[in-house]
């Protein structure tokens, strides 16, 4: 398997909190370079004490190398939250964006 649920520790009776459509993300450094990732825990929303990532790990990507050295006990850098679209049930709002360069003929037959 590529994929690792990895679970991180919060204070105790402290959760997350993040709602759908919000993200944290990692920091880390490899080989001299800093290197960050967005990720959206996949553990409950009222989870307490802890909060659950998975991640994908790529052969050759810097932040799965970054992530290939954790060791249980390790600290690593989180911060967030970020994402300001949170979901809200039977509401339906939209975001217009300008269109400032077009990619045609990206998927060719």
């Amino acid at each position: 398997a590529d994929a690792y649920l990895y679970r991180f520790q919060l204070p105790s009776g402290c959760r997350l909190g993040l709602t759908v459509g919000q993200h944290i993300v990692a920091r880390g450094i490899v080989s001299d370079l800093e290197v960050q990732r967005a990720y959206t825990p996949v553990s409950p929303v009222d989870a307490e004490g802890y909060f659950e990532v998975l991640i994908k790990i790529y052969e050759d990507g810097l932040m799965s190398r970054f992530v290939k050295t954790w060791k249980e006990g390790n600290t690593v850098c989180w911060r967030g939250p970020f994402g300001n679209c949170p979901y809200k049930p039977n509401q339906v709002s939209y975001t217009t964006w300008k269109l400032v360069r077009n990619k045609s003929n990206v998927y060719r037959d």
